[in-house]
């Protein structure tokens, strides 16, 4: 006969891998049996806030009538929302050279898409760059910013970071796109203006977003399985207007059964070629 803390610890198991099976059926995030003490750690702020003496605690509020207000909170503690300004900066000078020079000469407007956005730093990058190649670029580039945790996305329209989290803006940038309440930076009006913040999940339906000449979407797949990396990205390439770009992460690769109707130009940076 097994002993009571053999026994626990089964159950405890069982409660996490359901807590992953909520998660996974909430947000597509896949987090296996290798990832329970990430799922461990990540919750101890959620079950201290509802003061759950054990996990089956918190679990019970998962599956009450409490969970459409407690799963979100689940999402934002459990994913990473690592982020800096201008990271890949690879990418942006692609932004710069080979997407925003062109459209100067034609007057063309813009749609770019920022899926899983974070904290905000990529589309305030993008729309600093869309703003220093093109003064107009209010009037003429819409950016859509996107993230599945809710509580993230309500700090990225907030627009204001800890001035630890600028290392990679020069003193120049901070001056001219930032207001300054040490030590806070908040960014000004004719950044923020340009972004459309929005709660979405990739697994789901894209038929209410437009077309877009660039998608960044880095080091967000990575959490999904395999199965659901090729749906996504088959649902973003076709997303991808002609001729646009689709940016993805450092650690992330376009299948090959998809490369028919998008080429590789360069590291982590594809082009809608049909």
């Amino acid at each position: 006969m097994r002993s009571p803390s053999a026994m626990e610890a089964t159950a405890e198991k069982l409660a996490y891998r359901r807590i992953s099976e909520i998660i996974k059926e909430a947000s597509g995030i896949s987090l296996g049996e290798s990832k329970i003490d990430l799922i461990k750690s990540r919750l101890l702020k959620r079950m201290l806030h509802h003061s759950c003496e054990n996990i089956d605690s918190y679990l019970s509020i998962l599956e009450g009538n409490k969970a459409n207000q407690e799963i979100p909170h689940l999402i934002s503690a459990i994913t990473t929302n690592y982020t800096n300004f201008f990271r890949e900066e690879h990418h942006f000078k692609i932004l710069r050279e080979q997407i925003l020079a062109p459209i100067a000469r034609s007057g063309n407007p813009l749609n770019i898409w920022s899926a899983g956005c974070s904290s905000g730093q990529e589309p305030i990058s993008i729309a600093i760059e869309c703003l220093n190649t093109l003064p107009d670029s209010a009037t003429r580039i819409k950016i859509t910013a996107s993230d599945i945790d809710t509580d993230i996305l309500n700090r990225a329209k907030l627009g204001t970071f800890h001035e630890s989290e600028t290392g990679n803006l020069n003193a120049n940038l901070l001056k001219k796109h930032f207001s300054s309440t040490p030590p806070h930076y908040t960014v000004n009006h004719n950044i923020s203006r340009m972004i459309e913040y929005r709660q979405k999940n990739l697994l789901l339906d894209f038929r209410d977003l437009p077309e877009f000449e660039v998608i960044f979407c880095r080091n967000v797949l990575i959490y999904f399985t395999p199965e659901d990396q090729v749906n996504i990205w088959q649902k973003l390439i076709n997303k991808t207007a002609l001729g646009g770009w689709l940016f993805v992460g450092h650690s992330e690769r376009i299948p090959d059964t998809l490369r028919g109707k998008i080429t590789p130009q360069g590291h982590t940076s594809y082009q809608r070629t049909q």
